[in-house]
């Protein structure tokens, strides 16, 4: 890993390869304090998460990310199907920021 940099993208993929191997692994990434980077360097963005996913389940998904780095995205649009996953909202964005924001009260 690199030094200097404020943020840190540690996982830029779909929820499939997430849901694998790389959730155990990344969820140690804080506690190894590599150069002095923590948890609040560190953002996880997850496109194809299952879109009949509801609140409860979002939520559920994001704490246990949450664990692993401060800043996350997530949405139920998928690359491998051609959206552009930053150019728009999935229908999943009201769900989204509705079990974010249970985070934050």
């Amino acid at each position: 890993m690199f030094t200097g940099a404020d943020l840190i993208v540690v996982f830029e993929d779909n929820y499939a390869s997430y849901s694998g191997n790389r959730s155990q692994e990344l969820s140690h990434l804080p506690s190894q304090s590599i150069n002095n980077y923590q948890r609040k360097n560190f953002a996880y963005l997850v496109n194809s998460v299952p879109s009949s996913w509801g609140t409860n389940d979002l939520q559920t998904f994001i704490q246990q990310i949450q664990t692993g780095g401060q800043y996350i995205f997530v949405t139920d649009l998928s690359l491998s199907q051609g959206h552009s996953i930053y150019g728009q909202f999935g229908s999943d964005w009201s769900t989204f920021t509705e079990a974010m924001n249970s985070f934050s009260n």
